[in-house]
């Protein structure tokens, strides 16, 4: 019994921490990956951009001739107009991935809750055990509290103002809830397959 409900611990255990350290992975990657390709290619573009200025600033200074000077400060000029379209092109594509990133981990946890709650269903209507439905019940309500978390990021990131200070504090619980929730659920489940194989042999 003992090897088996060891079994059966870490199996969940480890099923419910890939599915969280997936979700938290996926966004921080999401966000580092963002950040670092918004800065690698306002960095580059700005530096095209200043050096075909410089360059071209240059080929004026020594071709001299005003009529040509006029027709490169024209060509500079529309070539700054394109690297700034360029600059709003993947400005606009930061911000979209900045959304997506949060709204996919609001979705894997939203499918997390629908699991939750058919154990729960699950563990009451077939064993009336009210100590392990209980675990399961303290286990969906974390996860749906962090559901509601990655709601209100994703709104703040696309409908409403939320103070940082504020936005902050959900997140750490958040990811209090997201831990209390994965315990008790594992715990939920060794007990319940413990109890399982106690009612078993004494049949």
């Amino acid at each position: 019994i003992g090897e088996r409900l060891a079994e059966r611990l870490a199996e969940h255990a480890g099923e419910r921490l890939a599915e969280r350290t997936g979700e938290r992975v996926l966004e921080k990657v999401g966000e580092r990956v963002t950040e670092g390709i918004g800065e690698r290619l306002l960095e580059r573009t700005t530096e095209r951009v200043l050096e075909r200025t410089l360059e071209r600033s240059g080929e004026r200074v020594l071709e001299g001739g005003a009529e040509r000077v006029g027709t490169r400060l024209v060509a500079t000029t529309l070539r700054i107009s394109e690297g700034t379209t360029l600059l709003q092109y993947i400005g606009k594509l930061v911000e979209v991935l900045h959304v997506l990133v949060p709204a996919l981990g609001m979705l894997l946890v939203a499918h997390m809750v629908h699991q939750d709650f058919h154990r729960l269903h699950h563990e009451w209507s077939q064993h009336r055990a009210r100590f392990t439905t209980g675990l399961f019940l303290v286990g969906l309500l974390c996860d749906a509290f962090d559901v509601c978390v990655h709601g209100v990021v994703v709104a703040s990131k696309t409908l409403v103002h939320v103070d940082h200070h504020w936005l902050h504090w959900l997140e750490h619980y958040g990811l209090v809830a997201a831990g209390v929730g994965m315990a008790s659920m594992v715990v939920g489940e060794g007990i319940s397959a413990y109890n399982l194989k106690k009612s078993r042999h004494k049949d």
